[in-house]
Formats: C-alpha cells, sequence, structure tokens
C-alpha cells in the first residue's frame, strides 16, 4: 500500500500556539457542525489543528 503524501511538507513547522489561514483541498469540519470548504476565503484554524486535518490542507500562513 503507497504512503499518503504530505502536502504540507516543504511549508514552515506550525506553532499550536498561534493562528493560521489556510488553503483547503476539500471539505473539513472545523468543529462540530461547521464545515469550511476550498472556496471559503478566510478559513483561520489554531496550528494544533493543521496536522489533524492532514492532506486537507495545502497551504498556511501565520494571522
Amino acid at each position: 500500500m503507497a504512503k499518503a503524501k504530505d502536502e504540507t511538507a516543504g511549508l514552515p513547522a506550525v506553532d499550536p500556539a498561534k493562528t493560521y489561514r489556510v488553503k483547503l483541498a476539500r471539505a473539513i469540519e472545523v468543529v462540530p457542525g461547521i464545515w469550511a470548504r476550498p472556496f471559503d476565503h478566510d478559513v483561520t484554524i489554531q496550528g494544533a489543528d493543521i496536522p489533524t486535518h492532514g492532506d486537507a490542507i495545502v497551504s498556511y500562513e501565520e494571522v
């Protein structure tokens, strides 16, 4: 079985305590019942949540 490619491998390390604006490849559930979609323009999440969404996050920047 092929290993999944880590899309964030070339990006800077994430500080779990900071907030990041993310670009999405697919919809993610940010909190129970609240979804962010790839065409949403301003999706911000805590750094600690970035690894939990895996390949759904294409890129991120600190805000």
